[in-house]
């Protein structure tokens, strides 16, 4: 069976904001090479670091695999009653909108 997992690191705004992020990309990459966590192996994860919206959709397009698993990790944001993810400097996304894998808003 083929699986991947995307710990996908989203903007942060100061150095406290890094170390967090990069504190639960840590953890969730220890859990899910556990046993309880399913036993991934490394080359199973991989950790994006504020891609832009063309890098993300490009690795999961890409990606041939039976399931995989899509974590957001950093700062979201608001608009017009929507939750979203910062994805970098520049771009915001609306990760679950209908039709698209991610949607743009700026």
């Amino acid at each position: 069976m083929n699986r991947k997992i995307f710990l996908v690191q989203g903007n942060f705004h100061s150095a406290e904001e890094e170390r967090a992020d990069n504190y639960f990309i840590d953890r969730y990459f220890s859990f899910f090479t556990s046993n309880v966590g399913g036993a991934y192996d490394a080359d199973e994860i991989e950790v994006l670091k504020r891609p832009s919206q063309q890098e993300l959709e490009g690795k999961i397009n890409c990606t041939t695999c039976d399931y995989s698993i899509i974590l957001f990790l950093g700062h979201g944001a608001t608009n017009e009653s929507h939750h979203m993810f910062e994805l970098n400097d520049s771009e915001l996304i609306l990760p679950g909108c209908e039709n698209s894998k991610l949607n743009t808003k700026v």
